[in-house]
């Protein structure tokens, strides 16, 4: 057997590995229960597909720690936009108050 077969293939690719921290707005404590659920299996959804890896994740009350593995044709500033835009779009949508204690009351929909 030669050494080359031996050699895992994610090695052979050039991986670029990625530290996140996202805050919520004032770095108010809104990622708690049903929200805090419901961000991880988002967070997990968008990383699937396309293809990074979640090294490690951690939710708390007022910012997510997030470190991954991913393609090198993703920019750290394009894969933040991938994961902030897609989370933010769902959160907003499916519950409501949350946009009321970040944006205040004049903020509809």
């Amino acid at each position: 057997m030669k050494v080359e077969d031996e050699i895992d293939v994610r090695s052979t690719y050039c991986l670029e590995l990625d530290h996140f921290v996202f805050v919520p707005k004032y770095r108010k404590t809104v990622l708690i229960g049903r929200i805090r659920d419901r961000l991880e299996e988002l967070i997990k959804e968008q990383c699937e597909e396309f293809g990074f890896e979640i090294i490690s994740l951690e939710i708390m009350p007022d910012h997510v720690h997030l470190f991954i593995s991913a393609p090198p044709k993703f920019a750290p500033c394009e894969i933040a936009r991938l994961i902030k835009g897609y989370t933010a779009r769902f959160l907003f949508k499916e519950f409501p108050e949350l946009r009321r204690e970040l944006w205040g009351w004049r903020v509809l929909g």
